[in-house]
């Protein structure tokens, strides 16, 4: 028994340098005015959300040197980072990544944007697709 149950895919995140380019882009392809923005400290990037029917596209931003999202773009450049997934029981995901040899990234898991509580799998054990999992608090 798998133990747990995903809910929907949560939102597409896209890592680069200069988030306003990017913001400007989908604000004026996707004809919205405004969107939600957010510092997650923990992660150190800067977040913002654009609602697309269920799913949200999330921009990132490194905000200093020590962000994993720096590393990430000096080494693959800006573009799509990572998918994510909201489930119901993230202890119960965790654990079935865990048993099914699936490097989990977080364990415990952290307080992520819009205090969810997330994790993310190790891309060479997903097809090389870094995919977070994330629950609501």
């Amino acid at each position: 028994m798998i133990g747990f149950k995903v809910i929907k895919i949560d939102h597409i995140a896209v890592a680069s340098n200069n988030a306003q380019k990017i913001n400007e882009f989908l604000m004026n392809m996707l004809s919205v005015k405004k969107y939600r923005q957010e510092k997650v400290v923990s992660e150190s990037v800067k977040t913002s959300f654009f609602k697309v029917g269920d799913v949200n596209i999330e921009t990132l931003e490194p905000l200093n040197d020590e962000s994993t999202i720096t590393s990430y773009l000096e080494k693959n450049g800006p573009g799509i980072h990572h998918i994510a997934f909201l489930v119901d029981n993230i202890s119960a995901a965790i654990d079935y990544f865990k048993n099914n040899n699936i490097r989990v990234i977080y364990d415990p898991p952290k307080v992520g944007a819009s205090n969810k509580l997330i994790t993310f799998l190790h891309p060479k054990d997903t097809f090389g697709i870094l995919i977070e999992i994330s629950q609501k608090q």
